[in-house]
């Protein structure tokens, strides 16, 4: 059997979260487990069954990120998203629905979004929990959650990674250089 393919959703800075739902609770904590095969699922027409993470701490958020995994079509076709920083006053973010994933750039290219995740962005917000609360769901599927991301948050990531090379002690990136007694053309 071969191996399942990971979540790109680093565990690294997902530490410290928490999270909780008013259905199946003791499933939840395989949204965070970085492996979408695993994951939390509620019963289709199930509405009002929330998710709230906690991220321990107050962070900068500009959306949320769902892999759904193996369970593609259990997706949300409307979700309501709030935010709190003490979990006693919630205020709405957004209630996104999620329609047809396709996407018009303006070169006027078409883009589409796999049918295994799924992503709400917003505007960038402090908070230190999230509530996600299904409003409907797509078709008769249930809902579930393979792994749960946020956008926004933790350290920053090199928007390109440079070339490894066969040998681990060289560096990427190091000119190499010529040996004693060589001479190099110059241009």
């Amino acid at each position: 059997m071969g191996r399942r393919p990971r979540s790109s959703t680093s565990t690294a800075c997902r530490r410290g979260w928490t999270v909780t739902a008013t259905e199946n609770n003791a499933d939840v904590a395989r949204t965070l487990d970085d492996d979408p095969w695993t994951y939390w699922s509620v019963p289709a027409k199930k509405r009002g069954a929330a998710v709230t993470l906690d991220l321990g701490a107050t962070e900068t958020v500009t959306g949320v990120f769902f892999h759904l995994g193996q369970r593609g079509a259990d997706s949300f076709a409307t979700l309501r998203i709030e935010s709190s920083m003490e979990g006693t006053q919630w205020s709405l973010v957004k209630t996104a629905d999620w329609g047809f994933p396709v996407g018009f750039e303006s070169s006027g290219q078409v883009t589409t979004v796999t049918n295994n995740t799924q992503y709400v962005l917003f505007p960038p917000l402090s908070a230190r929990l999230l509530r996600l609360t299904l409003v409907e769901n797509s078709a008769t599927y249930d809902w579930s959650i393979g792994e749960l991301g946020v956008f926004g948050t933790g350290a920053p990531v090199a928007a390109l990674r440079l070339p490894e090379f066969g040998d681990p002690a060289s560096p990427a990136g190091t000119p190499v250089q010529p040996e004693a007694g060589t001479t190099v053309p110059t241009s």
